[in-house]
């Protein structure tokens, strides 16, 4: 960390470097301290400040990136199995429904329906 003077107010640069991260790939950022703190204070306030909101939205991101795969697991291994068991159970009612009209309402081959027989006055 690095902290100079500019202008009468007070600049901090901040770098982060990962340990396999190279030197051009350095996160830099500069913490300007607030006119209202004194100087000190002033940089110690905004350099907490802007680790904690990149903490902060680097957990908020992370939360997500977790909830959205634990929401595709549910997905693939739980509600795509139990709507396709739904949609199957569905069509065994139906073609068990189809079979029982058709058989109850088509007469033997061979022999004419009831209905279309002529009527007899």
């Amino acid at each position: 960390m690095e902290c100079r003077e500019v202008q009468d107010e007070y600049e901090v640069h901040v770098a982060v470097v990962g340990s396999h991260t190279p030197l051009y790939l350095r996160i830099r950022f500069a913490l300007l301290a607030s006119s209202w703190l004194p100087s000190p204070l002033g940089i110690l306030a905004w350099s907490v400040l802007h680790v904690l909101l990149v903490v902060v939205v680097t957990l908020y991101f992370l939360s997500l990136v977790i909830l959205l795969l634990i929401w595709d697991i549910v997905c693939h291994f739980f509600l795509v199995p139990v709507f396709f068991t739904i949609v199957a159970l569905w069509d065994i009612v139906l073609l068990i429904t189809v079979v029982f009209v058709k058989i109850k309402v088509e007469p033997p081959i061979g022999e004419q329906h009831p209905i279309t027989e002529p009527c007899k006055w």
